[in-house]
């Protein structure tokens, strides 16, 4: 099953896993960003109504995780990947699924830390932009020259591709299903792996759109991608699998 295969991945051996599993994590904390923790948490996955029994814990681990890393804190899209975490491993055993979903995102964040900034003067995440996506272009370049170079004349739209979907790792453009099938993608070996997957991703998303890149102009570019509607899971996952 998926949350087990996660399991392995994000946290380790039984024994390693044991150990954290004895740790009470569901009494409240309220960190510093509390208030923009439930926030995010009422808009994040609105319909999908097996969620509103469960803000509690939702909102216990990310005030956590936010208390306990106070040089990261939270950041807008962490709720996302909370979420998910959460849901698969709560399907699978319910009695562990906060341990679980908390030292798991501990994981995760450590893959993707750089695109948060830590605040409005740190310029180390738009220096983590710049270089991912010259990785991009990069990588589109071998089998996609001419949108590589169309690109290139619009770097803003690839900062926007990476900002909108890479501090909540996909998530706000899909089901919690469909994110779970990306996650699943990602969720292999160490996070050196993890990171090349999700730039597999990331160029997945970008050749997807590649006819209305090369055809439209740079407003009506930003229109479409911004639209849930235009992204196919399966079809960026099939492209992503052949890109690594």
């Amino acid at each position: 099953m998926i949350a087990r295969r996660w399991r392995k991945v994000l946290l380790g051996t039984p024994d390693t896993l044991k150990l954290l599993r004895a740790t009470n994590i569901k009494h409240a904390i309220h960190s510093n960003f509390n208030e923009d923790i439930h926030l995010d948490i009422v808009r994040t996955y609105p319909q999908d109504e097996w969620f509103t029994t469960h803000t509690k814990n939702l909102s216990n681990i990310l005030n956590l995780y936010a208390y306990t890393n106070n040089g990261m804190g939270y950041a807008q899209g962490m709720a996302f990947i909370v979420f998910i975490l959460y849901k698969k491993f709560y399907k699978d055993n319910p009695l562990y699924a906060c341990q679980d979903t908390f030292y798991s995102f501990h994981k995760v964040v450590n893959v993707i830390r750089p695109i948060y900034p830590i605040n409005a003067h740190d310029s180390s995440s738009t220096t983590f932009q710049d270089n991912l996506k010259h990785l991009i272009y990069f990588k589109l370049s071998r089998k996609h020259r001419k949108l590589a170079l169309k690109l290139k004349e619009f770097p803003v739209l690839m900062s926007t591709i990476i900002y909108n979907n890479m501090p909540c790792l996909f998530a706000n453009k899909f089901s919690v299903d469909e994110s779970s099938l990306l996650y699943d993608f990602i969720f292999v070996g160490n996070c050196s792996e993890m990171f090349h997957r999700i730039l597999c991703i990331l160029c997945a998303i970008v050749i997807s759109f590649e006819p209305i890149i090369l055809s439209f102009t740079f407003d009506r570019i930003l229109q479409i991608i911004a639209v849930k509607d235009y992204y196919n899971v399966r079809k960026i996952l099939s492209i992503a699998y052949e890109l690594v």
